[in-house]
């Protein structure tokens, strides 16, 4: 059967509120980013780099036994993976949550476990993902992994050019 995002919440292998919530100080043009714990209130980590504060709550949710990351409205530029680990929802604020990927040879969005010891319960929905200045790379993956969502998701790569290397969106399998 279909695994969505709302099979797992409903099943409790998501709790209902955000874990923990990642935001940018400008929503437009940011320069630092924080991750505040969704239950204390309190900031726990804070960084120029968006992809080290996503990691952290990423990292933290899933030491807890998974739960809901949640990236409020604003831009997100992504130089290196967000690596999503079992149990974690990736939430974002719909198309108002813009991942913005700038460089080579990285995957946005990843997930992969291995056959013994694959990547379970693990969804991402309502992100906005620009991959038009990222090259060898794709939007989100999924490898070696079990009951895992993709909603609301809209990615788009304006890169024209027929010489340039090659982005895909979405990879879901065993390889």
């Amino acid at each position: 059967r279909s695994i969505i995002a709302s099979d797992l919440e409903s099943e409790g292998r998501f709790v209902s509120e955000a874990s923990y919530i990642v935001y940018p100080d400008d929503p437009v043009n940011p320069s630092m980013y924080y991750v505040k714990n969704g239950r204390t209130g309190q900031i726990e980590y804070s960084s120029s780099n968006a992809v080290d504060v996503i990691q952290y709550a990423v990292d933290k949710a899933s030491a807890l036994g998974g739960g809901v990351v949640h990236l409020t409205s604003g831009l997100y530029t992504v130089t290196k993976t967000i690596y999503l680990k079992s149990g974690v929802l990736l939430r974002g604020s719909g198309k108002a949550t813009k991942l913005v990927a700038s460089g080579s040879g990285f995957n946005v969005i990843h997930a992969n476990g291995s056959s013994n010891s694959p990547v379970e319960d693990v969804a991402v929905e309502d992100l906005f993902m620009d991959l038009t200045n990222l090259f060898n790379g794709y939007g989100i993956v999924y490898g070696f992994v079990r009951r895992v969502a993709i909603r609301r998701v809209t990615i788009v790569d304006n890169n024209n050019d027929p010489s340039a290397p090659t982005v895909r969106g979405i990879i879901i399998g065993a390889y």
